[in-house]
């Protein structure tokens, strides 16, 4: 699950993950709404099963200024 707010909104995100890292990603869900002029949303993405890609995918986004978190469905 990927939260972003503000600029972090406007920004291409997935694109330049998929560029910059090389790994496909597949989005399961999204939703962005405006508020007082500015995005606020969030983004369930599939993850990959290699633990190393998880955390390069979860580093990557926190590195850009997303709040991450891995949500377990069963």
């Amino acid at each position: 699950r990927i939260v972003f707010d503000g600029e972090a909104a406007e920004q291409p995100i997935i694109s330049k993950l998929v560029k910059d890292l090389g790994m496909d990603v597949n989005i399961l869900s999204a939703d962005v709404r405006q508020l007082n002029g500015k995005s606020f949303g969030q983004m369930m993405i599939a993850r990959p099963d290699d633990p190393v890609e998880v955390k390069k995918i979860m580093d990557y986004l926190r590195n850009a200024g997303m709040t991450v978190e891995e949500v377990l469905v069963s």
